[in-house]
């Protein structure tokens, strides 16, 4: 039960870290698409 339970948990909180750095990736990659259109102006 308690091993289930723990399971679970990190589950929550891959999840959550794996959201976390998409999220962060996702943001770096528009900043590096707005310095380079910003270069073309």
């Amino acid at each position: 039960m308690t091993s289930i339970y723990m399971l679970r948990l990190t589950d929550k909180i891959n999840f959550k870290l794996s959201l976390h750095t998409r999220n962060y990736k996702l943001k770096q990659l528009a900043d590096s698409l707005n310095l380079k259109l910003g270069l073309n102006y």
